[in-house]
């Protein structure tokens, strides 16, 4: 047990220090990244949104102008304030860090006597950072090799808790975490959205009844939007102040207050409702209000009246018993 325990140490060790530093050199070796994205937008959105320019310049970047320019932050401050190769190898590293998620997964699988168990999970991890796919992004600002990395960990969560195949351990919370790391990817760069979407359907594989495998599904969609909505402080601030989204989750969660059988049906389709279709018109209200303020500002009265309406109809779609004035018996 010791011997194992230490070889694990080791490998790890050793994965976890190497890999980076091998990826920082690489990414030195392959010199500078000269990417369209990064000359298009990728360093222009970063020094737009800190500079408050993304409301006043017009299309610099055409449709990326609209990309989210979080991601992109941190790597125009460290090429602002220090050398390109510090930048570049610390760039690579960052990209080699996926190597402790893909180790991670491995080792919690593998069904193997302990000799075999550390080196086979070791030669996968390896393969996953060695392949074409990984190699031809290291040192660049694609990211696609960064926001791996919310996909993975969330996916190392949920298999570390498993044991032998028993899904015991994975309950919703755990879940809700997982969905949660693996939406602010999707948050950050919506092109990993179907590796999250993969993760929540993958719950209904799990074992146990019907009902738990379809909360744990919905608590970790409900993550995936949590984490997506936490890269845009807006989207979020406006999350956490929905009441009904708030007791939805509490009941999913925590099932607090109690959910009876009877009513998991219920708590299942409201489920459903909240997170495929009053999410995504919480975007609409919010540009629907923007525009209506436009409006009114302009002094373009009949501009006013067609988004009150559209802005009227949005509502009664989400509210039935309120279509028509809260006035009508």
């Amino acid at each position: 047990m010791g011997e194992t325990t230490h070889g694990l140490r080791l490998a790890r060790t050793c994965l976890f220090v190497s890999v980076p530093a091998a990826y920082g050199v690489l990414a030195l070796a392959l010199g500078m990244d000269a990417n369209w994205d990064l000359r298009n937008y990728h360093y222009y959105n970063a020094y737009a949104f800190l500079s408050g320019r993304l409301g006043f310049d017009l299309l610099l970047a055409h449709v990326p102008t609209f990309f989210n320019p979080t991601i992109d932050v941190p790597f125009f401050l460290a090429a602002e304030a220090w050398p390109a190769r510090v930048v570049g190898f610390l760039l690579g590293a960052a990209q080699g860090l996926n190597v402790i998620p893909l180790f991670g997964i491995a080792y919690a699988l593998l069904r193997l006597e302990a000799r075999w168990r550390i080196g086979t999970a070791a030669g996968l991890a390896l393969l996953g950072v060695t392949g074409v796919g990984a190699l031809s992004l290291v040192g660049t600002t694609f990211y696609d090799n960064v926001v791996s990395l919310g996909p993975l960990l969330g996916l190392w969560l949920v298999v570390a808790r498993l044991r032998a195949g028993e899904a015991a351990p994975v309950g919703p919370v755990v879940a809700l975490a997982a969905g949660a790391i693996a939406g602010l990817a999707v948050g950050l760069k919506p092109t990993v959205a179907p590796f999250a979407l993969g993760l929540s359907a993958g719950m209904l594989v799990l074992s146990g009844s019907p009902w738990r495998r379809a909360s744990l599904a919905l608590s970790c969609g409900a993550g995936v939007l949590l984490g997506a909505a936490s890269a845009d402080p807006d989207a979020l601030r406006s999350a956490l102040g929905d009441e009904a989204a708030e007791r939805l989750l509490l009941s999913l969660l925590f099932q607090d207050p109690p959910v009876e059988e009877k009513d998991r049906e219920r708590v299942v389709n409201d489920a459903v409702d909240y997170l495929v279709h009053r999410q995504r018109a919480a975007g609409r209200f919010d540009a629907l209000y923007r525009a209506i303020s436009a409006a009114q500002a302009a002094g373009d009265v009949e501009q006013v009246r067609r988004l009150q309406t559209e802005y009227e109809e949005l509502i009664g779609m989400l509210h039935p018993s309120r279509k028509g004035g809260d006035d009508d018996g």
